[in-house]
């Protein structure tokens, strides 16, 4: 039964891995686990972009210093069809009437925390670009922070365009002493919402237990 379950897992770590190229930071672009709709036509814009590290917290993630940028430019066909504010919005949810976004360190709801604290979060709009611009530096101290390897994208004043392919573009000073490092990926826009289950972190007394990924359980 143990090998039935797993199989499937490993084939779709296969995939995802087959999806970066050289000199590309991004390995995937995704849904976002707690939405059903967020790659739906004609829905808001809520996605999850993966960079090209192993979500193992004890591997680190990327570091950004302060003043340097994360920069991910979205295709024309999506549109900020809303007059939402963009950067840190409050609860539920972000706040539904609002743009935001959040790094994320290689798992549900464990962002680069707080993020309007650590980092701000704009949009220019002639180049239809997010723009992550780090206030302190943002170094990962594995395993419980290892540092950046998501951003999440809550994109509420936009709207998708109709179903295909779009590419977006990642540039990122994360390398060495803030080296820009850069990568695209293709975002797969559906034309109606389908089941998925996702993963996804609830509360915990032990903060060593909030990574749902790589939890052991007994049968």
């Amino acid at each position: 039964m143990m090998n039935l379950i797993r199989l499937p897992v490993l084939l779709y770590t296969v995939l995802i891995c087959q999806a970066a190229f050289a000199d590309n930071i991004v390995s995937a672009v995704n849904n976002a686990p707690i939405v059903s709709d967020g790659t739906t036509a004609g829905h808001a814009t809520d996605f999850v972009i993966n960079l090209d590290t192993t979500l193992d917290p004890s591997t680190n993630g990327r570091t950004l210093l302060q003043g340097k940028t994360i920069r991910i430019t979205l295709p024309a066909s999506f549109q900020n069809t809303k007059d939402y504010m963009f950067g840190g919005c409050g609860p539920p949810l972000f706040g539904k009437e609002c743009n935001t976004a959040v790094l994320l360190q290689g798992w549900p709801q464990h962002p680069v925390a707080p993020p309007p604290v650590k980092y701000a979060f704009d949009y220019e709009k002639d180049t239809n670009t997010l723009v992550f611009t780090a206030k302190v530096n943002l170094t990962p101290d594995g395993p419980l922070e290892p540092g950046i390897k998501q951003m999440h994208l809550l994109l509420f004043g936009f709207t998708n365009p109709h179903p295909g392919h779009y590419r977006l573009k990642v540039e990122a000073e994360t390398g060495p002493a803030g080296a820009l490092e850069t990568g695209w990926a293709k975002i797969h826009i559906i034309p109606k919402s389908r089941p998925s289950i996702n993963v996804t972190s609830t509360g915990s007394d032990n903060p060593t237990t909030f990574n749902t990924i790589y939890q052991s359980t007994t049968v």
